[in-house]
């Protein structure tokens, strides 16, 4: 790829520190890793002056795992953050959070349901009415900030 001036790594890590970004994101992957310290230490060495970090994890706060914990798809995540925990995470990078929304995906009440970690009551697809009433449903609790998943952006202090 470098013949196309499109430079790849196979680890954050050998990213030389030279190189800034106007943009990183990262798509529901700082629940996997071993270390998210070291994700915000990077995207704070290497977020331009001007830059925005995307981060989108699932929302330890959301009312889906309010109603079962085991929602939460252990081992597969090693950790689970609230928005709290992100600007944590970020105020010790010298990061800020800029913005923030949850949304809900109406089949992970669905496919909880189906598999008995929620009432019967949660399969929304049965008929229109039903799936329409769930939608306004969610989009409050998303407003609430109780949404399954967030999209927060970060940017540098300075």
């Amino acid at each position: 790829l470098d013949s196309a001036g499109i430079k790849c790594w196979a680890n954050i890590n050998m990213i030389e520190k030279k190189y800034k970004f106007d943009l990183i994101r990262m798509n529901w992957s700082l629940e996997h890793v071993h270390s998210p310290k070291d994700y915000f230490n990077f995207i704070s060495e290497h977020l331009n002056e001007n830059g925005t970090a995307f981060i989108m994890v699932p929302n330890n706060e959301g009312l889906l795992y309010k109603m079962n914990q085991n929602c939460l798809e252990l081992p597969i995540h090693l950790y689970h953050f609230s928005l709290r925990d992100i600007e944590n995470y970020a105020h010790k990078a010298e990061l800020f959070i800029d913005d923030s929304v949850t949304f809900s995906y109406p089949e992970m009440y669905q496919v909880a349901a189906s598999n008995g970690l929620l009432s019967s009551k949660f399969r929304f697809a049965e008929n229109i009415s039903k799936a329409q009433k769930a939608m306004s449903f969610l989009e409050a609790v998303d407003e609430m900030g109780w949404g399954t998943d967030m999209i927060i952006s970060l940017k540098k202090q300075m």
